[in-house]
């Protein structure tokens, strides 16, 4: 089986990739290819190795099919594959150039921390400037950095079993599909842990909110006759919240349930 893979690998990859597209697609395509050269490494180790592999082919394929897709990574942060254990990662920053009211040369720009209003015009009003006083003016300078982290590659390891008798009691009586429902499971689980791991990072990075609601607080503050008015100001606090987080990511308001 590993040999028929191998031999129609360009037919496999694009099934496998089928449906996907952009930043995802490449991704696939990377992992699929690093995972191409491991299976023909171990296939190549002896006949063990390569019995073990020709079990192993059934089910890694069909496991990074449902992972690499399906992370919450790729919505939330950026994902760039890697081509060996060892690589680079780059990210692109745009800086100022100059210093000037609310800028200092070699900040970032559009960073959600300090944006300056008026780098562009009149810095110290945060305003456009008049045309004439920006006349054969070339204008304040905006600079822009590749940065790059050197990364390694980390692992995550499952294991499961099954008997052939249990597989066909499985199917006989309950109409499942045990390689199926267990390559899903793995799946599921990885994926799971994967999501909870870039969760906890940007959490970290969150660092601690700054607004509380305190309901008694407000009651004795204000003098209110409904409870829906201690309400509406708990989604006030809410909304402004959410519009921090737009703010501060640049990547949309908050959501809550």
């Amino acid at each position: 089986m590993t040999q028929n893979i191998f031999e129609n690998w360009d037919v496999t990859k694009d099934a496998l990739t089928d449906g996907l597209e952009g930043n995802k697609k490449v991704v696939m395509e990377s992992v699929l290819e690093n995972t191409k050269s491991y299976l023909s490494e171990s296939a190549a180790a002896g006949t063990t190795m390569a019995g073990n592999v020709a079990s192993l082919n059934k089910v890694i394929l069909p496991v990074i099919r449902r992972v690499m897709p399906t992370v919450i990574a790729n919505e939330l942060v950026g994902v760039q594959p890697m081509t060996g254990p060892v690589g680079q990662i780059h990210t692109l920053r745009v800086r100022y150039g100059q210093t000037a009211a609310g800028a200092t040369a070699g900040d970032e720009a559009l960073s959600p921390f300090a944006i300056a209003k008026g780098y562009s015009g009149d810095a110290s009003g945060g305003t456009a400037t008049a045309t004439s006083s920006l006349e054969a003016d070339a204008g304040r300078k905006l600079s822009i950095q590749v940065l790059k982290q050197t990364v390694e590659a980390k692992t995550r390891k499952l294991s499961a079993r099954w008997t052939f008798e249990a597989a066909q009691d499985a199917n006989s009586m309950h109409g499942l599909d045990v390689e199926a429902e267990i390559m899903q499971a793995l799946a599921q689980e990885i994926t799971a842990e994967i999501d909870q791991e870039v969760l906890t990072s940007l959490r970290s990075l969150a660092g601690t909110a700054t607004d509380t609601y305190d309901q008694p607080a407000i009651l004795a503050a204000h003098t209110t006759t409904f409870v829906g008015d201690a309400h509406a100001a708990l989604a006030v606090l809410i909304n402004r919240s959410a519009n921090l987080i737009a703010t501060r990511t640049r990547r949309g308001a908050g959501n809550y349930v």
